[in-house]
């Protein structure tokens, strides 16, 4: 999607050679997500969503769970300037082959996520985050937020580099593995 609002259902078991092989959000368009699914994709970089560029996506009620990125983020990737805000989520079971098994937020990207659920998610290459990784100059805030059993390289739960700011405040980090 380059430009425009849209809803969603169920986006599940999508291929992508490149970023977002359940949803590619770009430039200045809008995603709105409710009561969704996004789950079983497998692509190169945030094999369950992507956001790029000036796009804003806002997710409540969703699952992002089961997907697959060849380099970073899993679940979700949120790159160049885009805003993102979570409320009610859950990530579960995502893969990185890179890092950032649940989500992965870098360059200038701003992200709030708040009632979330990281679970059981997974960046079994060297750069580490099995939950969520920020790098570069992303901002990330989260809030209310239960981070279990995660695992990574290092960093079995968050890994914040190269500039990065997460904020995290009343959340729980329960369980989570580097190996």
């Amino acid at each position: 999607m380059h430009a425009g609002t849209v809803s969603l259902s169920n986006f599940t078991y999508n291929e992508a050679s490149m970023a977002g092989a359940g949803v590619y959000v770009s430039d200045s368009a809008t995603l709105n997500c409710s009561r969704s699914l996004l789950a079983g994709s497998t692509g190169m970089l945030g094999a369950g969503v992507a956001v790029w560029s000036k796009a804003t996506a806002h997710l409540y009620n969703v699952a992002v769970k089961h997907n697959i990125a060849k380099t970073w983020g899993g679940g979700m990737s949120i790159g160049g300037t885009a805003h993102v805000v979570f409320r009610a989520a859950t990530f579960y079971n995502n893969t990185s082959e890179g890092g950032c098994g649940g989500i992965y937020a870098y360059e200038q990207s701003s992200t709030r996520v708040t009632h979330t659920l990281f679970w059981n998610n997974s960046a079994t290459g060297a750069f580490g985050g099995g939950a969520i990784g920020v790098w570069g100059d992303a901002v990330m805030r989260v809030t209310d937020a239960n981070i279990l059993r995660n695992t990574a390289a290092f960093a079995g739960g968050i890994v914040v580099r190269e500039n990065g700011t997460l904020r995290l405040q009343s959340s729980s980090l329960t369980g989570n593995t580097a190996a």
